[in-house]
């Protein structure tokens, strides 16, 4: 079968596009989520003369779709608009329109025809399990979309994975294949409660990849900047390789987004060092066991606690490994202890990793750092109660950290210290802020992060570090990075939130909840119920007087970006928020 012929898809820039002024007004529009009756509200003339003024933008524009002409002006890899975001923050009531961060992975074979179709089958066998997007090019390639229809956290990993997991299929058939891997924004329709609509998606985060993937030699994969930085902050390690993102498919052992980890300044949470660090000495002085539990919300600094741990709270008699749930990682890292170099255990289990331990036990009291309890999954579950039970008679020193432990095996289980670690105090966070490279900044600035981070450590990190991408600082208040917003997208895409009601809250520091209501559209008693569900998953927060404001300024910030919800900035609007 012969190579389909491609389209021609080349966009025109809107500068030089040719446009009038009145289309470069509906173009804005566009890009605001606003509909064809919504813009000839707006600009005052018939629903008519509105579609043929889009008609004719999309000739200027070279596209054939709505989404198409929206991602114009969001030709970004970091941050989700330029500092001319006034233009396009208009609101949006009428529409579902968002920005999505997603992870792009294009992927293509060799041999023809026939490798393209076990490309196809080999892709379909690994993303069956998933909600992941993929559009298959005939003749071409195929793109998997991470991110579209619900963003994950480690979606820059799982992109990473997928691609070596269908390179070893298709390796062990005798074919190579060559994958781009690229992180933007995309713009989407998305349903009221989350899940992209299946309409038009575009963004020229996909086109990006695809030129990785062609650009790429056989049993290669190339990324983008955004890609690795994205892939670094999933990580949580400090800067992303140092290198021009090619890394082989097959054969090698995964490419690992830092050149090296450098320890990190430990800030504002010496209680909780000092209450670990006693018990462990403890345990490890007695010749007993002992099971740790630290929880806390994404951000607030377990992996860097766990780290903190192993260099400077355990005597120099007790061994240590730290390992992450999900994807197989403590039975990995745990049956790794104690053996002789030599080839890894092919797929261990629960018996592996506990013989590791017992290995490890050998030489004297052992100590666990488990990551990520809340994503331990029936496999993990199982080897961290193995590892419990194991501390009732044996060293081993066991620290888990989480968000909340949802598997039954290990909330039934008793831990001893449980830790839980709040928000940091403004001096903690001044503190950590000059720690990590903020010194040197402008007092305004500082401020600036520490007010947006409000007490999370990794937030404002990640806001240190994106400020050297931006232009002008001026933006950084109201432009997050891709990094915070994957993350924060990523714990709210899953809770089925009315997203019209969040678009509306975003609008404004502060809102009565009369007013939401009007703005809302919905009946009492349905806006109830999606208020209630809101405020329940921790987003909103009502005071005594029934005045609606996020529970975290960049929750509201981040919402305000891919929603696309205006910042009305006019006393009268401010007055009028919270006035019913």
């Amino acid at each position: 079968m012969p190579p389909r012929p491609k389209k021609h898809t080349t966009n025109a820039d809107p500068a030089a596009a040719g446009l009038t002024g009145r289309q470069h007004e509906i173009l804005a529009l566009l890009q605001a989520g606003k509909g064809n009756k919504a813009i000839a509200t707006e600009l005052g003339i018939g629903l008519g003369t509105v579609k043929q003024h889009v008609v004719a933008l999309f000739r200027k524009l070279n596209v054939t779709s709505r989404a198409a002409a929206i991602s114009h002006g969001y030709d970004v890899d970091w941050h989700p608009y330029p500092s001319t975001a006034s233009l396009l923050s208009a609101p949006a009531e009428d529409s579902l329109v968002e920005l999505r961060p997603a992870c792009v992975l294009s992927i293509a074979a060799t041999g023809g025809p026939d490798g393209w179709r076990m490309l196809n089958r080999h892709v379909t066998a690994v993303v069956a399990d998933h909600d992941w997007t993929t559009v298959a090019l005939p003749g071409s390639g195929i793109d998997i979309i991470f991110g579209l229809h619900r963003v994950g956290e480690a979606d820059s990993l799982h992109a990473l994975a997928a691609a070596r997991d269908i390179a070893a299929a298709m390796d062990a058939a005798g074919m190579a294949v060559q994958a781009g891997l690229a992180a933007g924004f995309l713009v989407a329709s998305m349903h009221v409660h989350g899940g992209w609509t299946g309409e038009s998606v575009a963004g020229r985060t996909i086109a990006r990849a695809r030129g990785l993937r062609d650009a790429a030699a056989p049993g290669t994969l190339l990324s983008d900047v955004a890609y690795r930085r994205l892939a670094a902050f999933a990580g949580r390690v400090d800067d992303p390789a140092d290198d021009d993102g090619a890394v082989p498919l097959t054969g090698a052992p995964p490419w690992r987004p830092a050149a090296a980890a450098r320890p990190r300044p430990m800030v504002g949470r010496a209680a909780e060092m000092e209450t670990l660090r006693r018990a462990m000495a403890a345990a490890a002085g007695a010749a007993i066991g002992m099971r740790a539990l630290v929880e806390a919300e994404a951000g607030m600094g377990k992996t860097t606690l766990g780290a903190a741990l192993a260099q400077q709270a355990l005597p120099g008699h007790v061994g240590w490994a730290t390992a992450r749930c999900g994807g197989g990682g403590i039975a990995a890292t745990l049956a790794a202890i104690g053996r002789r170099k030599g080839r890894p255990l092919a797929n261990p289990g629960p018996r592996e990793a506990l013989a590791g331990v017992r290995r490890g036990l050998e030489k004297g009291p052992l100590a666990l750092f488990i990551d990520d309890v809340h994503d331990a999954g029936d496999g993990d579950a199982a080897i961290l109660a193995e590892a419990a039970a194991l501390a009732d008679s044996a060293p081993v020193l066991l620290v888990a950290a989480g968000r909340r432990l949802r598997h039954p095996a290990l909330a039934g289980l008793t831990w001893q210290p449980r830790l839980r670690l709040g928000r940091l105090s403004p001096a903690d966070m001044a503190a950590l802020i000059d720690a990590r490279g903020g010194a040197a900044m402008d007092p305004d600035d500082r401020a600036a992060i520490a007010d947006l981070a409000q007490g999370v450590p990794l937030f404002a990190v990640e806001l240190l570090r994106s400020a050297a991408t931006l232009p002008h600082r001026a933006d950084m208040a109201r432009l997050p990075p891709l990094s915070l917003i994957a993350l924060v997208l990523s714990r709210l895409d899953g809770r089925g939130l009315d997203r019209t009601l969040l678009r509306q809250a975003a609008r404004c520091d502060a809102i009565s909840e009369g007013m939401l209501r009007v703005r809302t559209y919905r009946e009492p008693s349905t806006f109830e119920q999606e208020l209630a569900k809101v405020m329940e998953a921790g987003v909103l927060s009502r005071d005594g007087d029934g005045i609606i404001r996020f529970a975290h300024p960049l929750v509201r910030e981040v919402l305000r970006c891919v929603m696309l919800a205006d910042r009305p900035g006019s006393d009268a609007w401010k007055a009028a928020a919270l006035a019913i």
